[in-house]
């Protein structure tokens, strides 16, 4: 079983089951209050925070990358860019297909690439 997220944060898992030879499950808008809650913190400037929320979310859905996105806004706006380029190139190198041209993740990482 694969599990992958989208940039909002929609989980899906993909893969063989004992009852069928491939399973799709979508969890929609499984980590939302997440996202939701992080942009708030940011909106807010709350960048201690954030970042906590962020590198929380890391540490427990590593497969998630939007938490990347996140706490590069975080330790930009903490005044770390060098921490906020290294979030970045984390995101850049794990996003795929569910991230592209996806709100707010496009936004947030158009904003970063032409701040840092």
């Amino acid at each position: 079983m694969t599990v992958t997220y989208d940039c909002v944060g929609t989980e899906k898992d993909v893969g063989r089951t004992p009852d069928s030879l491939n399973m799709i499950n979508v969890n929609p808008n499984k980590e939302t209050p997440s996202l939701i809650q992080m942009e708030k913190l940011n909106n807010s400037k709350d960048y201690s925070g954030l970042l906590e929320v962020c590198e929380g979310k890391i540490a427990s859905i590593p497969q998630w990358v939007t938490p990347y996105l996140f706490c590069s806004l975080g330790y930009l706006g903490s005044g770390n860019a060098d921490k906020a380029r290294e979030m970045l190139q984390e995101y850049d190198k794990k996003t795929g297909p569910a991230y592209i041209g996806e709100e707010p993740c496009k936004q947030a990482s158009d904003f970063l690439h032409s701040h840092l």
